[in-house]
C-alpha cells in the first residue's frame, strides 16, 4: 500500500486494521524501526532513524491499541520570509531530551523509566523532586518505541500528517487520547 492509497482509506477503516496499514506503509519502504531496550544508555545508543518522523511509545506486553501510551512527531516544516520551506532541526533521537508531556528518565530514583502525566508546568517541572514530577512511570523494559521515518520526504509526507492519522484513528477507535498525550 502506498501513501495515496492509505489516505483514500481515512474514515473508511478505523481501529487496529488502519493502524497496522500505517505501520505497513512505512515498513514496506524500510522507514520503520522498533526500539526496545532496558536502560537509558542503551536507548541513547539505539539505532534511531535520522531526521524527522512520527513515533509510538507502547507497552511490550500489549500489542493492541490499548497498549499505546503516546503518539508523537518530531520535525516541522518552516516557511521563511522569501517563501522557501525548510525542515526544522528536530529528530527522533532528540525526543530523549523532552521533559513534557513525558520524559525518558536518565537519572534519579526513576532512572530507566518512561514517565508521563506531568504534575507541573514545563518551567516548574525540573525544579521539583523526582517523585513529584509525573503521575505515571513505566520501566523501559516494559515499553517499545516504534519510529516511522519521514526524513527526506517531509514535503510529501509531513511528520504532523502521520502523527495526526495515528492519533485520530486512536481517538475514533477508543474514544480518548493515549494516556501520555494531552492534545490532538
Amino acid at each position: 500500500m502506498d501513501f495515496e492509497e492509505l489516505l483514500s482509506e481515512v474514515g473508511l477503516d478505523t481501529g487496529p486494521q488502519f493502524h497496522q496499514k500505517v505501520i505497513d506503509c512505512f515498513q514496506n519502504r524500510r522507514r520503520y524501526t522498533t526500539i526496545a531496550v532496558q536502560t537509558h544508555d542503551k536507548l541513547r545508543s539505539a539505532p534511531w532513524p535520522a531526521g524527522s518522523g512520527a513515533y509510538i511509545v507502547s507497552m511490550r506486553s500489549d500489542e493492541s491499541m490499548n497498549g499505546i501510551l503516546y503518539i508523537g512527531k518530531t520535525g516541522k516544516l518552516k516557511g521563511s520570509s522569501n517563501g522557501d520551506i525548510s525542515m526544522g532541526s528536530g529528530s527522533l533521537r532528540g525526543r530523549l531530551h523532552r521533559w513534557t508531556p513525558y520524559s525518558f528518565q536518565k537519572e534519579g530514583p526513576f532512572v530507566d523509566c518512561f514517565e508521563y502525566g506531568p504534575n507541573f508546568s514545563t518551567s516548574q517541572l525540573k525544579k521539583q523532586e523526582h517523585a513529584e514530577r509525573y503521575q505515571k512511570r513505566v520501566p523501559f523494559s516494559n515499553i517499545k518505541i516504534e519510529c516511522l521515518s519521514t526524513s527526506g520526504i517531509e514535503k510529501q509526507v509531513a511528520p504532523a500528517l502521520v502523527e495526526t492519522l495515528l492519533l485520530a484513528n486512536f481517538v475514533a477507535s477508543l474514544g480518548h487520547l493515549p494516556p501520555a498525550n494531552q492534545e490532538l
